[in-house]
């Protein structure tokens, strides 16, 4: 089976382990061109181009992205971050098949855990990474057991109940000084190391970051995984 990954993010260490699975041919690429008619499936992960419709075919079984929020909420941008922001309850990653419309294609899969207390961005985006390899494994066994094809649809979204998250902007780092911590600790968790967050104090940003002793682990945490096929 020929895959191809369309990222960002060539360093991510579930991408190097897909290609120890002799099972499967993985490439990588940033270049949506690189969609052609030997490929069985596409992966687009962590990935920031729009694909134009004329690809969307060529796969023997389609293009699927990997979208980090329970769809149709969280349609849009930083899922990461606004899961902690907002103290969301229950962390999913969605699988849907591409269309038009920008993370309203039909969901194939959904892995889905309870957020553990007191998680940065760091730890959960590297608990994202561990549970995308886990997603498109579970993905590639289906289609080796012939469970899923070109035809299949998949669960369409319901718009009726989508919500967006907006584009992050250099503001939601703010703290205010005089905020008490349990008010601002989930603004503060939500930050990367990256983006770190920030107050200001004598008209100077003092930048600050939440290490946590607790790192998680996916083998850490009890997920299910949801099949819509």
């Amino acid at each position: 089976m020929n895959i191809l990954i369309l990222t960002n993010d060539f360093s991510s260490n579930f991408i190097k382990k897909l290609k120890d699975n002799k099972k499967i041919k993985i490439i990588t690429s940033y270049l949506y061109e690189d969609i052609e008619a030997n490929l069985d499936l596409v992966f687009a992960y962590n990935y920031d181009k729009i694909i134009p419709e004329k690809y969307f075919q060529i796969p023997n079984i389609g293009i699927f992205v990997l979208h980090s929020s329970d769809l149709p909420k969280g349609r849009g941008w930083a899922p990461i971050y606004h899961s902690i922001a907002n103290n969301y309850k229950e962390f999913v990653i969605s699988l849907i098949k591409i269309n038009k419309f920008i993370d309203q294609g039909n969901i194939f899969l959904k892995l889905k855990f309870d957020m553990p207390k007191m998680i940065n961005n760091n730890n959960l985006r590297n608990i994202d990474e561990s549970a995308c390899e886990v997603v498109i494994n579970h993905f590639i066994e289906l289609c080796f057991s012939n469970k899923i094809n070109k035809n299949t649809k998949g669960l369409k979204q319901d718009n009726s109940k989508s919500s967006y998250h907006r584009k992050r902007k250099p503001d939601d780092s703010f703290i205010d000084k005089d905020e008490k911590i349990s008010k601002s600790i989930n603004k503060l968790l939500a930050t990367s190391q990256e983006y770190s967050s920030f107050v200001i104090i004598d008209n100077i940003k003092v930048y600050l970051n939440a290490k946590i002793e607790k790192q998680y682990k996916l083998s850490d945490i009890n997920y299910i995984i949801e099949t819509y096929i």
